[in-house]
């Protein structure tokens, strides 16, 4: 772990937490409090880089009356209370001492993400549920959980003004009040690897997007918002066929989890057709409607290897493809 102090541009102190895996990071939020919790994959560390007595750190105290378990996320209060996420589903709340005090049963599943601040306490974890608690004084009352409309696991929360704000592993970010109103999807993005394709609608002020997610995108401009989305692959887009290929793999470099067929390479846009071509990692190119990106037109399986250039001719007769083959097809497009 390294310490830097921002504006004097200049790092002040490398710490090791150990052998182990480090999650998450969180300063105290307690004025002139220099203490912060480190999560790793076997304990919570408390440090205090300042204290006098060189005990730099401290592991987290469950003690005789609490159950062990492993933490993904931690977050600090204004009073300088650290509040940390269960495998077990539970919020632990951590003393000055850093000794465990309570633990708020929130969670149907381990606990994702936690934040404390302004006398409320949310998290969320993997059963798709925000839970809010208000806190006083040390007294800790469970109001409401708010069933999130992303489902997928959310890493990351925050709170000002009773508005929350979630972020998802999926690239998505929602906020909603803390009384469960006013729920609103604000960013979607590619989350799983790279995004490969890009192309610019000029006259429908839109961009399309595709990425090694398995997804496609369109984003308006002005509205800086998501306004439709569709699949590189999917059993329904391909009538229910599992994928199949003859093709030797050689495929682009990436980090992402999904299979070859389902990364994209590069995208565009016909205009006269109202077409968009997609090929993925392997070469094939999908032909779908720009209308409902869930209709394919045809396919195109003559490329030996992944296509990221494609674009059609001025007069929209013609698809050209550039493929990492060494090859350029031409396509003729007729009704």
């Amino acid at each position: 772990m390294y310490i830097y102090n921002v504006q004097r541009k200049k790092m002040l102190l490398t710490l090791s937490a150990g052998s182990d895996a480090i999650y998450n990071i969180q300063w105290s939020k307690k004025p002139n409090d220099l203490k912060f919790v480190a999560v790793t994959s076997r304990s919570l560390q408390f440090w205090n880089p300042a204290d006098a007595s060189k005990k730099l750190f401290k592991n987290g105290t469950f003690g005789s009356k609490f159950t062990q378990t492993k933490f993904s996320c931690a977050a600090f209060d204004e009073d300088g209370i650290c509040y940390s996420g269960g495998a077990n589903g539970g919020v632990h709340i951590w003393d000055q001492k850093q000794d465990l005090g309570l633990v708020l049963k929130a969670h149907a599943g381990e606990v994702t993400a936690v934040a404390c601040s302004q006398g409320t306490l949310v998290s969320t974890g993997k059963d798709d549920m925000l839970s809010v608690f208000t806190c006083e004084a040390g007294e800790y009352q469970f109001v409401r959980q708010i069933p999130l409309d992303v489902y997928y696991h959310a890493s990351s929360l925050d709170i000002l003004d009773g508005r929350i704000l979630v972020g998802h592993d999926n690239g998505r970010i929602q906020v909603v009040n803390t009384d469960g109103t006013d729920k609103q999807l604000v960013n979607v993005s590619h989350f799983d690897g790279e995004a490969w394709g890009l192309e610019v609608l000029e006259e429908k002020g839109t961009f399309l997007t595709c990425g090694d997610d398995n997804t496609i995108y369109e984003y308006s401009i002005k509205d800086k918002q998501m306004i439709k989305q569709g699949k590189v692959w999917s059993y329904d887009l391909f009538g229910g066929k599992p994928y199949e290929t003859k093709k030797i793999k050689s495929t682009a470099a990436t980090m992402a989890s999904t299979p070859s067929h389902q990364q994209a390479r590069g995208i565009t846009y016909s205009k006269r057709w109202n077409h968009v071509a997609v090929s993925n990692n392997l070469g094939d190119v999908s032909i779908l409607d720009y209308n409902d990106f869930s209709k394919r037109i045809a396919s195109l399986m003559k490329p030996g290897e992944w296509c990221e250039c494609l674009a059609y001719s001025p007069n929209q007769e013609y698809l050209a493809i550039g493929s990492h083959d060494d090859s350029i097809y031409i396509y003729k497009i007729s009704e």
